[in-house]
């Protein structure tokens, strides 16, 4: 059964509260569980990745990836890009950007413009999407969960909370249970602005994963796998969180991540990450960066996330709607069974 509006108000002033956010001005990236971060500031860090699967000797794929992410805040505004390194060899890079809307697409090579990405007309929807792993995880955002912690533990069914050890810190552990996003649990820091040094979430096939549940993930072949397999559950952990006090704030400056993946066929994939911050600027110069201005050549075709059949295109600075002749088309089919279906109507009311 669900919570009732009282209870509701009353978990979300706690969780707010615990993690030092009570007075914050709410917003898609103040509402979180995690590291208060400066409104406006440039985060670089590099996370070096393994990936284990149980049923697939080591030869038959990549062991070890690097990420190097550049992430840039302003206010509401975000603007991630992360390039992708597998075994020491350059594969690809993406960058998503938050700016009321929200568009993602993969780096063209230098002096090219990108031909096509992904397109939402409401961002806010898409902070979770765009909070790269690794550190940022500390700043609410985990597992590819779009919610953000406090949204999630604010709707949980069941909240407990209770004081405990971890490693010798006297910590303030939320203990939170949601039917769609999983068990989660929260081990906050007093002494660091209540930040989260560590977070530990369990997915069954029945909880999101992304904009699916974990059983709608039907296309994942894993390596040692006979075709595509069906993933059972999902648990994430990030410990070994590490900060330092800049000017007012807490930022991370390290952390490991670790998700293993159980498949059907009894298929294991464990994804090992250890992250760690390499640039910190609190006064950056976006225009100098050429921040929250997508590498889009015009007319740029963007696949709408919230609309599938109304897409998008990059034209004159700005998303802009696209009606093609195939969304004609299923518009006219539409409007045919509607009347067929008006007139069959019509036609049984005058018997």
């Amino acid at each position: 059964m669900r919570l009732d509006a009282s209870r509701q108000l009353v978990i979300g002033t706690l969780v707010l509260a615990a993690a030092g956010l009570a007075s914050a001005a709410v917003g898609p990236l103040t509402n979180t569980v995690g590291a208060r971060m400066p409104t406006r500031c440039m985060l670089r860090f590099e996370t070096d990745g393994a990936v284990k699967f149980a049923l697939a000797p080591r030869s038959v794929h990549p062991d070890a990836f690097r990420l190097h992410c550049t992430c840039l805040r302003d206010g509401d505004r975000l603007d991630v890009l992360t390039i992708r390194e597998d075994n020491g060899k350059l594969v690809c890079g993406w960058r998503s950007i938050i700016d009321g809307w929200f568009i993602a697409y993969e780096v063209p090579p230098a002096g090219k413009l990108a031909v096509g990405g992904l397109y939402a007309r409401d961002g806010n929807q898409f902070v979770g999407a765009v909070m790269p792993s690794g550190l940022m995880a500390l700043n609410g955002y985990v597992t590819g969960d779009f919610p953000s912690l406090t949204q999630i533990i604010q709707s949980a069914t069941k909240l407990k909370t209770a004081a405990e050890d971890l490693d010798g810190v006297a910590c303030q552990k939320l203990e939170a249970q949601s039917p769609d996003y999983g068990r989660f649990q929260i081990w906050l820091d007093p002494a660091r602005g209540n930040c989260p040094i560590k977070i530990v979430v369990e997915k069954n096939a029945n909880c999101y994963w992304g904009r699916q549940r974990l059983s709608q993930w039907t296309n994942l072949a894993p390596s040692g796998s006979r075709g595509t397999v069906l993933l059972r559950s999902m648990t994430f952990t990030l410990d070994q969180a590490r900060f330092d006090y800049v000017q007012g704030y807490w930022i991370p400056l390290s952390c490991r991540l670790v998700r293993v993946e159980q498949f059907a066929d009894g298929n294991e994939q464990t994804v090992t990450m250890n992250c760690r911050r390499t640039g910190l600027d609190l006064h950056p110069n976006f225009h100098a960066l050429g921040a929250f201005v997508p590498q889009l050549r015009d007319g740029a075709r963007l696949e709408n996330q919230s609309d599938a059949y109304l897409p998008y295109r990059w034209q004159r600075g700005g998303p802009q709607p696209l009606v093609d002749p195939s969304v004609v088309k299923q518009m006219d089919k539409t409007a045919a069974a509607l009347h067929r279906e008006l007139a069959s109507g019509a036609e049984g009311e005058n018997r």
